[in-house]
C-alpha cells in the first residue's frame, strides 16, 4: 500500500511504505562522503576552514567524509550552504547544467537518516531556483538538533498527515 501518491509533471509518484516494498529499497545509498570532500577540495578548502564555515567541528567533516557517520538533514543543510551549492549536489554528481531534467522514479537518490528519508527529485538544473525533493517524516521525526534556518523561501506540499 502506497503512502504517498501525487501527480507531478505528469508521472505518478509513489513511495513505498515500508521496507522490502519496491525497488528504491534495492538502491546503494549515495556516496555522501565523497562527494563532500570533493566539493570541499574543488573549492580549495580545508576540513578545518569547512567546519569554521559551517559551524561544525573538523572531526565531524572528516567523520562524514570517511562515511562514518551520518549527517542529519540539518548539517546537510549547513554543508550545503557552506560549499555554495544545491543540497542535492552532496547525492548526486553535479552534471552539465540542464534546462530540462527527468530522474525515473527507479534512478533517485534516496538516503535515509533516522525517521527521515529524502528523495532528490531534480538535480543539475541550470539557474536553479529550487531544489524538489521528497521528504518523509515519521512521527516524531525533525530534522536535527538545529533549526534549519537559511534566506530564501520554501514551498511545502503535504501529501499524507
Amino acid at each position: 500500500m502506497p503512502k504517498f501518491i501525487c501527480l507531478l509533471a505528469g508521472v505518478v509518484v509513489y513511495w513505498p511504505g515500508a521496507k522490502g516494498e519496491g525497488m528504491m529499497d534495492r538502491l546503494p545509498e549515495p556516496d555522501i562522503g565523497r562527494r563532500l570532500r570533493l566539493l570541499r577540495q574543488r573549492r580549495g578548502l580545508s576540513q578545518r576552514a569547512l567546519a569554521r564555515l559551517c559551524g561544525l567541528s573538523a572531526n565531524a567533516i572528516g567523520l562524514i567524509e570517511r562515511g562514518t557517520t551520518s549527517p542529519s538533514v540539518s548539517t546537510l543543510h549547513r554543508l550545503a550552504l557552506a560549499l555554495g551549492v544545491p543540497i542535492a549536489d552532496l547525492f548526486n554528481e553535479p552534471d552539465e547544467d540542464q534546462s530540462v531534467v527527468m530522474v525515473r522514479r527507479e534512478q533517485r537518490a534516496r538516503v535515509e537518516r533516522g525517521q527521515v528519508t529524502m528523495e532528490i527529485l531534480a538535480g543539475g538544473l541550470s539557474e536553479q531556483c529550487m531544489e524538489p525533493f521528497l521528504a518523509t517524516l515519521q512521527p516524531g521525526a525533525g530534522s536535527g538538533a538545529e533549526p534549519v534556518v537559511h534566506l530564501g523561501d520554501e514551498f511545502v506540499f503535504c501529501l499524507e498527515g
